[in-house]
């Protein structure tokens, strides 16, 4: 039997053809080696904000992946120092970067998608929100709580406080222009909304979010803010039959900080685990833990953050690891590069 087992009975046409073919040309003399995924989420994640990345070499990245038997592509598309993405609605967005005026245009994305999806592989955009933001401040300030000047950085010092300020009618108009042409250009199931390293500085002084949480009877400006956000884009893009994915970050403290949950939450939300904190993850955030909830990608950054200087990585942690103790709700897993220090030669 040349190819059995799952990958052989997929129909021609179907993804089985990739990665079935993928096996194949792993044939020995003496035998023949036959596998199939443990998990349906298979990524890797490319940030093209910090260092831009060109059609040619996505279309490399995208190849590798189809190799590797990886089917789910996270690309990331906005942060702090460029806004990368074309948006019609927003055209002062991919210019509010003095230092790299590279950008992705809407038949730019088109091209990507359609590359990707003849190697069976989905695109799940990350548009960051609402911190990691100043590319989207300095282009639209009035979305901001205070100020009217931003600065984008020309690369990464720190994280910054300035955020987009969850409550103004501003920042509601502004992501609804942003995520109609997200689920336009991506026809797949995931929109990544981002949610890391959010300080909660400006909310905490800002008399729109004061009168937002009064009027809304939560019970502090930080994590009943952050769940709202959630809550608000879990609904906008569930209206276009998206399913929304967040980092990790807001649920170390979720369950004793945040007053009124976001309802159906769990059962719609999907979070990507870099920090694998309880009840995230387990007490050496490794893996997920058993009795954690929410469907989840892990994505720890001890393990499978692919920026890190080689002599920094333990490759033995690396080759242990699984991604979810049994009974995890994991959906599967993915390895970050994130290229503040990488151009493409780099990656």
């Amino acid at each position: 039997e040349a190819l059995g087992g799952p990958l052989a009975s997929s129909p021609a046409g179907s993804s089985g053809l990739v990665t079935g073919t993928a096996s194949w040309i792993r044939r020995l003399p003496s035998f023949i080696l036959q596998d199939w995924p443990r998990y349906a989420w298979r990524g890797l994640q490319l940030d093209c904000v910090r260092h831009y990345m060109p059609l040619e070499f996505i279309k490399r990245y995208l190849q590798a992946m189809a190799y590797l038997k990886a089917n789910t592509f996270h690309w990331h598309l906005t942060d702090d120092q460029n806004w990368r993405l074309y948006i019609p609605k927003r055209p002062r967005l991919v210019s509010s970067n003095r230092w790299s005026t590279e950008f992705y245009s809407t038949e730019d994305v088109q091209e990507v998608v359609a590359f990707a999806r003849s190697l069976f592989i989905t695109v799940v955009p990350t548009v960051e929100t609402p911190g990691h933001s100043l590319s989207a401040l300095a282009a639209y300030p009035e979305i901001a709580c205070a100020g009217d000047h931003f600065e984008v950085p020309k690369t990464r010092v720190g994280t910054y406080k300035d955020i987009m300020c969850v409550s103004k009618k501003a920042l509601s108009e502004f992501a609804n222009d942003v995520f109609e042409e997200v689920v336009r250009l991506f026809p797949g199931k995931y929109v990544h909304v981002g949610g890391d390293e959010t300080p909660t500085d400006r909310w905490e002084h800002s008399e729109h979010v004061k009168a937002f949480a009064g009027k809304a009877g939560l019970n502090n400006l930080g994590p009943d803010i952050m769940e709202a956000w959630y809550c608000f884009l879990g609904n906008l893009l569930g209206g276009y039959n998206r399913t929304i994915v967040m980092w990790d970050d807001h649920f170390a403290s979720r369950n004793f900080k945040v007053s009124k949950k976001c309802p159906g939450a769990e059962q719609s939300w999907v979070v990507q685990a870099w920090k694998m904190e309880p009840p995230v993850g387990n007490e050496d955030h490794s893996s997920v833990h058993r009795n954690w909830k929410f469907q989840t990608v892990a994505s720890p950054m001890k393990a499978v953050y692919l920026d890190y200087p080689i002599a920094s990585i333990d490759f033995n942690v690396t080759l242990k690891w699984r991604l979810g103790e049994p009974g995890a709700s994991v959906l599967g897993g993915c390895a970050n590069m994130w290229t503040e220090d990488s151009e493409p030669k780099d990656v």
